[in-house]
């Protein structure tokens, strides 16, 4: 939909028309309510984000032993193939092996070095932000409704890029689709966590890239 022209104090909204005609025409205010009543949706107390944020800290005591043991592992295969590069250094200048062997072996033990250090600093930075990524998004979920109401609309286009995915408005009606993890929070029971609710929000923190929520 785009902006209309403006009439009296309200910007009316229409169809582009795109895929059709339509008689979809609605005005900024009653889209803003509209919005505002979907982002209300997205709602946990005070005292159920504190102990979201609680099992999160829990859970991820487990996931520091994973990562590291992770970067231990990675750290000795490491020093490993580093070992081998300097005493296959030494072999070839001591005319031990020839020069295409040593092309060879080095190309692709440096190769493995290389995609060692990218696992390294994937496990570190992995770990690092877990826990306040995930907190900053339970965050988000227990104010979004009140920052809604305080922001202006620039700022409110901000919070609904953070929280939807997609929205459609026919006849009037609103509908949209939350962004993960955003969903977990939205028309859900607000005072306790569900089943399998840590394990998505937990899997979504560790695979996907949930900073990108954040910086919307």
């Amino acid at each position: 939909m785009t902006p209309d022209i403006k009439k009296g104090k309200y910007i009316y909204y229409r169809c582009t028309q795109y895929k059709g005609k339509c008689k979809n025409s609605v005005s900024e205010e009653k889209l803003a309510n509209l919005f505002g009543e979907a982002v209300k949706e997205i709602r946990i107390t005070p005292k159920s984000a504190e102990g979201l944020k609680a099992a999160l800290k829990e859970s991820h005591a487990d996931k520091e032993r994973y990562h590291r043991d992770a970067l231990q592992a990675l750290k000795t295969r490491y020093d490993l193939i580093s070992g081998y590069l300097e005493s296959a250094y030494e072999d070839r200048l001591s005319g031990t092996i020839d020069e295409r062997l040593w092309k060879k072996k080095s190309t692709d033990w440096n190769t493995e070095l290389q995609s060692i250090e990218a696992q390294i600093e994937t496990h570190r930075h992995a770990n690092q932000e877990y826990l306040e990524m995930g907190s900053q998004i339970i965050e988000l979920a227990k104010d979004a409704y009140d920052l809604y109401l305080q922001q202006t609309n620039y700022e409110r286009r901000t919070l609904l890029d953070q929280v939807l995915s997609n929205c459609t408005i026919d006849d009037g009606t609103l509908c949209v689709t939350y962004r993960k993890p955003v969903d977990l929070f939205a028309n859900g029971d607000e005072t306790e966590i569900k089943r399998g609710w840590l394990y998505e929000f937990r899997n979504f923190l560790q695979f996907e890239n949930a900073n990108t929520i954040l910086k919307m």
